[in-house]
């Protein structure tokens, strides 16, 4: 990546994603499902991962997702990499070395859970994947996009292990999946989450984050609230001041 402007970051199990402002999507790290692109089992130095006109990228486990740019108003998802959980969206439990394409035509965020994943596409929310993280009390497989119903206007979307969040565009956030350890930020302690449930005490959001059993929000007032494993049950307000991001 030297002499490269990146302009984006995604940070998986044990691997890292970057995009430069050409578009194209470098992958190093682990790659024993794919989610590096062709290769070995490990790659050592930032390759290309088969994906260009990229405007982001997503990590989890072991799988990649990215945005590709068509066109001014067209975007497509893509994913690569494992699949056991039909996290790739691509109707099969095979992983993926290159870059499968997934059905829709305006992609606006997407997120990448451990073994699950979210995206806002044609202005309607989908997941698909570990059906747990879809809230539902089973073992399963969830191999194709569906249709998150019960929610306007998303605007921005998280993922963690089994936990899913999307803030809409009246500044709210919702939350379904499994709430171990209050990661839903639901006080719903150990339950499964199968329809989106508003979390208390969040207004004006306008960015997430999750990693594992937790989540994490900023206001449009610069405030940052957390909540789930090893903090609280609810979103609670930790930090003040933060600049929004560019």
């Amino acid at each position: 990546l030297a002499g490269q402007h990146v302009i984006a970051i995604a940070a998986g199990g044990s691997f890292s994603l970057a995009v430069t402002d050409t578009g194209a999507v470098y992958a190093f790290g682990a790659n024993d499902s794919g989610q590096c692109g062709p290769g070995g089992a490990t790659v050592t130095l930032p390759q290309l991962a088969g994906v260009t006109t990229a405007v982001q990228v997503a990590a989890g486990h072991a799988h990649t997702m990215a945005v590709k740019q068509i066109d001014a108003v067209t975007r497509h998802v893509l994913t690569m990499g494992a699949n056991g959980a039909g996290q790739l969206g691509n109707g099969t439990l095979t992983p993926q070395a290159t870059p499968v394409t997934l059905a829709g035509n305006t992609a606006l965020d997407l997120a990448a859970g451990y073994d699950h994943s979210v995206a806002i596409i044609d202005g309607a929310l989908y997941a698909w994947g570990n059906v747990q993280a879809l809230g539902m009390n089973a073992s399963g497989a969830q191999q194709t996009p569906l249709a998150i119903a019960g929610l306007s206007n998303p605007r921005h979307v998280a993922a963690g292990y089994e936990t899913t969040f999307v803030a809409l565009l009246d500044g709210t956030v919702w939350s379904f999946g499994s709430d171990q350890q209050n990661a839903l930020g639901l006080g719903m302690l150990d339950q499964f989450v199968s329809t989106p449930t508003k979390l208390p005490g969040l207004t004006g959001v306008t960015a997430l984050a999750a990693q594992g059993l937790r989540g994490a929000a900023l206001t449009s007032t610069g405030e940052v609230y957390t909540w789930g494993a090893g903090a609280t049950a609810t979103p609670t307000l930790v930090v003040s001041g933060i600049a929004q991001p560019q």
